[in-house]
């Protein structure tokens, strides 16, 4: 059943180094508009951060850096260790975050797709949002390989991240759609393109 009238809300997942962002960019430049919840919630771990004090008391260390900013890494790493705190910290930016994104779905007009990533679609529910989601599927070892050429991190932060998520093969089997993204750029875009002719012949019924 269609979620949303007029447009068409695709949840974009998949364990952290499998290529959402670069899947969720395609869809844009094939003329779907992209929503990254983890760029949205940035937003929320700045200086300017409505729920920043809360931050402050769960972390109860330092977050700042040498030049006054919030230190994302640091606290990366202090709540990917516990469970608890990740979950207090995910229920003070998941709501903000997802209320931001329901308002830029309804304000947005005509039947178009939305790219709409989000890495714990599945578990924080997001998916009752979507009218179809899809999972980017890569080994986790490539994975790792990708996340270590984009940014500093080590294996055992890897793990504690991949660790706090529903495992791959849990969201590939909730999933309605999903993409190998062991291959090229090209071979990818072609993927992409072939989500989006169901998703518009979907529609089109």
């Amino acid at each position: 059943m269609k979620v949303w009238k007029e447009k068409f809300v695709l949840g974009i997942t998949g364990i952290i180094g499998s290529g959402k962002s670069t899947v969720s960019r395609i869809f844009e430049e094939f003329g779907a508009i992209r929503i990254s919840t983890d760029e949205l919630a940035k937003v929320y771990t700045t200086k300017e951060s409505p729920v920043l004090e809360k931050i402050k008391e769960l972390v109860d260390e330092n977050i700042f850096t040498g030049d006054g900013e919030v230190d994302r890494k640091k606290i990366a790493s202090i709540v990917f260790k516990d469970k608890g705190k990740l979950d207090k910290l995910n229920s003070l930016i998941h709501p903000l975050v997802f209320q931001k994104s329901k308002e830029m779905f309804e304000n947005i007009q005509g039947g178009i797709v939305i790219a709409w990533e989000v890495p714990l679609l599945f578990e924080s529910g997001s998916d009752k949002m979507c009218d179809a989601t899809l999972t980017v599927s890569l080994d986790p070892s490539l994975c790792f390989d990708r996340v270590q050429r984009r940014e500093d991190m080590s294996l055992e932060e890897y793990n504690d991240r991949l660790n706090n998520q529903m495992s791959l093969e849990t969201k590939l089997s909730l999933s309605n759609f999903f993409i190998i993204n062991d291959k090229n750029i090209p071979a990818l875009k072609d993927s992409c393109r072939d989500v989006l002719k169901q998703i518009h012949q979907y529609k089109g019924q």
